[in-house]
Order: structure tokens, then sequence, then C-alpha cells
């Protein structure tokens, strides 16, 4: 994670030639400050990339990334590991 923080970060101190390729940069970065627990930093990011995403390319995952560090990290994915009990609870209803 650190070296792709490195590279992330050397990238958008000497410039990208896009607008949405900064943006995507800072929602890569925001995701490695999310899990280091460095939520400030992590949200600043995300302000910066809802700037710079003027087409509207990136607001689904802007959206999913601001979910995990408001919700400290904790993202639904559905499947095995979703909530199994209100499954459980609705076959019981049934009977």
């Amino acid at each position: 994670m650190n070296v792709a923080e490195k590279y992330l970060k050397e990238a958008v101190s000497l410039g990208l030639r896009h607008a949405h390729d900064e943006a995507a940069a800072k929602l890569n970065l925001a995701v490695v400050a999310s899990t280091k627990r460095r939520t400030r930093e992590a949200i600043m990011l995300l302000n910066d990339c809802k700037r710079l995403d003027t087409k509207g390319m990136l607001t689904k995952d802007i959206k999913m990334v601001e979910q995990a560090v408001k919700g400290g990290g904790k993202t639904t994915t559905g499947g095995r590991g979703g909530s199994s009990s209100s499954a459980r609870q609705a076959r019981r209803a049934k009977k």
C-alpha cells in the first residue's frame, strides 16, 4: 500500500493530462487514506475528487468510497458476507 500511495502522490504532484485522471488518482489516494484510518485526509481528497470530476465519470465510485469512509470502512458486498439473519427471519415468518 505504501508503494502505491507513493506513486499516486507523485503522479498528482507531477500533474496529469486530464482532470478526470487526477480525480481518479485522488480517489485511489482517498481509499488508501481511509484504510490507514486517516479520515480527514480521505474526506479532503474525496472533495477534491468531486470538484475535478466534471463529467460525472466517477460519481458512483465517489459515493461508494464516501459511504465507506463515513461508515467506518464497513461496506456491504452482499452474498455470503451480508446479513444472513434477515433472510433467516423472512423464512421463519413464512412458516
